[in-house]
């Protein structure tokens, strides 16, 4: 957020819509405080960077947003900025459109600990259309695939499966337990791995400006500040 203010990029009230849709996309992920760009996210911005030169950097940006703020302020004729950004954005994206036919890119692929059962080959992590899912490396002649499971790292308090991180179907994310349905573990808020000092059921942390681990376990109450570093 720095950067865009540093470059007068955006305003405060679209930050948070920005955030959500590069993580949505999984260009970005999180690491404590961190937005760190992933693989995908390199790849698709150095080819953006390639084929939209002009438009892919700060300065180009920070000057459609000056422009646009006069549009505003009725100082600059709406319709001759558009012609003069569409003339030249047009012949580069047709450009870019037939320089990219049948090219497809190609993503390092993660290797899990999970074992094919048709084929017997160690599965790896895929990114689709709709997301990650773990698959046969053998494709085409195999073409096993599962679906993708984030683990936490955190043992369900109840059954002492994993907890899992879920999605709901506007993409609000939850944690569950790996073993449903027969165990109904679910919970907004994240569960860690630190013990409550109190009564010795497992901390969980609640988001927000100031994030907090508290014990959910009934009749103990118990709470303190997270840690800057905690995940």
């Amino acid at each position: 957020m720095k950067a865009l203010e540093e470059y007068g990029i955006g305003r405060p009230s679209t930050y948070a819509a920005t955030i959500t849709t590069i993580t949505s996309h999984e260009y970005v992920k999180r690491e404590g405080k961190s937005l760190v760009p992933t693989e995908l996210g390199e790849v698709t911005t150095n080819l953006m960077k390639e084929r939209f030169p002009k438009i892919v950097n700060v300065k180009f940006t920070n000057q459609m947003e000056e422009d646009l703020d006069k549009v505003e302020k009725g100082t600059e004729e709406w319709h001759a900025l558009l012609e003069e950004f569409y003339g030249d954005f047009d012949k580069t994206l047709k450009k870019a459109k037939a320089d990219m036919e049948g090219v497809k890119l190609h993503l390092k692929e993660d290797e899990t600990d999970i074992i094919c059962d048709k084929c017997g080959r160690q599965m790896v992590v895929k990114v689709g259309r709709y997301g990650k899912f773990i698959a046969c490396p053998g494709y085409p002649e195999c073409k096993n695939i599962i679906k993708y499971v984030e683990k936490t790292g955190v043992k369900c308090p109840k059954c002492g499966g994993d907890v899992i991180i879920k999605r709901t179907k506007t993409k609000r994310i939850f944690y569950g337990c790996s073993n449903y349905p027969e165990c109904d573990f679910v919970s907004w808020n994240e569960p860690t791995n630190e013990k409550c000092p109190q009564c010795g059921g497992i901390l969980f942390k609640k988001k927000g400006k100031k994030p907090t681990l508290f014990c959910a376990t009934e009749g103990c109450g118990y709470t303190k500040t997270a840690d800057t570093d905690d995940k």
